[in-house]
């Protein structure tokens, strides 16, 4: 993915870079795939049993 946002970006500056890669449907999918990934494993440290959510 890197490889043809930097291609697209037409130069090795990394401001470049960035523009196109906000805008990438490919870095927007990848991000949705790693959170539900990282979302299946509890938080190292916390006992998810316990938990309760704030009330507003």
């Amino acid at each position: 993915i890197a490889s043809e946002l930097q291609q697209q970006a037409g130069s090795k500056l990394l401001k470049d870079f960035m523009a196109v890669a906000v805008k990438s449907d490919k870095i927007t999918a990848l991000q949705k795939e790693v959170e539900a990934f990282a979302t299946s494993f509890p938080m190292p440290g916390f006992d998810v049993s316990t938990l309760t959510k704030p009330e507003h």
